[in-house]
């Protein structure tokens, strides 16, 4: 979740398209590691030769407590036609292959031309989608456990907990804590302990979610309405 998306520039005669990047957060004993995993195809749109540049992913140095940086090298790569065969027979059979593989290839990129928009907008809303799920909420909230600032880790919590909060009334942690993880609520003794917070939080959200599939489930038997 820390680490700051790459970016990718557009490029002439060079079509890019990023996939929906992966982000796995792991704890192990109070040690927390993270893995993200970002995957990009390149289509070329015509013979010449295209240079990709490099790609740049800098990021904070928990242990050493310094900025790094790490810089992949970019890409000088000369797109051709198929080579001809020596063969009259193979050469037409080749040259009719090559003609359907370009026309086809050619039809591709114009179809991904003409849909780049919807594409792009696309991506866009899967990533504010996954931004605004109550599961990144929660997240956040355990990467601020461990940060030592208890204001800010109460915030993160309460920005989940408003964000699952389907009552007309403001949300209040207490009562959701007692609710779903049947622990005495104790502001103090809860976020002076971020372990321990962080223990009964992860049995609430388990709790939690639960219900909310039963609560689906029931309302998929209810009848239909006007039906």
């Amino acid at each position: 979740m820390a680490f700051k998306p790459l970016h990718y520039p557009q490029i002439d005669g060079l079509g890019v398209y990023p996939a929906e990047p992966s982000v796995e957060d792991k704890r192990d004993r109070g040690s927390l590691s993270g893995l993200r995993k970002e995957q990009v195809t390149y289509i070329f749109e015509g013979a010449g030769r295209v240079e990709i540049p490099p790609i740049e992913l800098v990021w904070w140095d928990l242990k050493n407590q310094q900025l790094k940086k790490v810089v992949l090298e970019g890409r000088s790569i000369k797109v051709t036609g198929a080579p001809k065969s020596s063969s009259v027979d193979e050469s037409i059979t080749d040259e009719s292959m090559s003609f359907w593989w370009q026309m086809g290839l050619g039809v591709l990129v114009l179809g991904l031309f003409w849909k780049r928009k919807p594409i792009s907008e696309s991506f866009t809303a899967r990533k504010k989608a996954r931004s605004e799920h109550e599961k990144a909420y929660f997240r956040r909230f355990l990467t601020t456990s461990t940060s030592g600032d208890p204001a800010k880790n109460q915030a993160a919590l309460m920005q989940w907990l408003d964000k699952v909060n389907a009552s007309t009334k403001p949300a209040q942690l207490g009562p959701f804590i007692k609710r779903y993880s049947d622990v005495e609520w104790d502001a103090v003794a809860l976020f002076e302990n971020p372990t321990e917070l962080m223990r009964v939080m992860k049995k609430a959200r388990n709790n939690w979610l639960k219900s909310q599939r039963v609560k689906a489930k029931c309302d998929d038997l209810l009848p239909k309405l006007n039906s």
